[in-house]
């Protein structure tokens, strides 16, 4: 396990099977923050792995949780498959054929509000020399539990209690990993 103090700075976590020795890549990552009152949002920005098999991500996923001590005491469900398409306003000429490939926001966040601390676990089965390399991007962005109007340095994500960084907003990038029709 390797642990990651985040402190209030965004961090994109990007992977690309073909730069990874071996047959297996195997990752836990502790993601840390310095203040209770925070939490962390998770986008993903794409991702290129194997589909489930029978329901379950078996070969290649990401999960996220949280522990007490050494003991894991909450896991989310494994996420695996393909993430695709950039989730910006389509343009005005746009078709459905255009926009049906893009992966919908409630399928690529995940959010962290009860602990400072979020584990990461990604698996990936390393695929042969010459195949499609498998691809991952994620966004952790870490958050405020509230803010007060008087604070400059946060703004509230959407109607939410949960702040991001100011700064973050309309930068191009899904900083408040929420379930809205508009990411921001």
């Amino acid at each position: 396990k390797v642990r990651m103090r985040m402190e209030d700075t965004v961090s994109s976590f990007q992977l690309n099977s073909s730069l990874v020795p071996g047959n297996l890549f195997n990752c836990h990552l502790e993601l840390v923050l310095d203040s209770s009152d925070s939490g962390f949002f998770v986008y993903f920005d794409f991702m290129s792995m194997a589909d489930e098999t029978g329901g379950e991500c078996e070969d290649d996923y990401v999960q996220f949780g949280r522990d007490i001590l050494f003991i894991t005491s909450h896991r989310s469900n494994k996420y695996c498959g393909v993430i695709e398409g950039a989730l910006q306003s389509p343009p005005p000429n746009a078709t459905m054929e255009d926009t049906q490939s893009i992966t919908p926001l409630d399928k690529r966040i995940y959010s962290e509000f009860s602990d400072q601390e979020m584990d990461v676990w990604v698996k990936i089965t390393v695929p042969n020399t010459g195949s499609r390399p498998k691809t991952l991007s994620l966004i952790v962005t870490p958050f405020k539990k509230s803010c007060n109007s008087q604070d400059r340095r946060y703004k509230k994500c959407g109607i939410s209690q949960n702040c991001a960084r100011a700064e973050l907003f309309c930068d191009g990038a899904v900083n408040c990993a929420l379930p809205t029709k508009v990411p921001q």
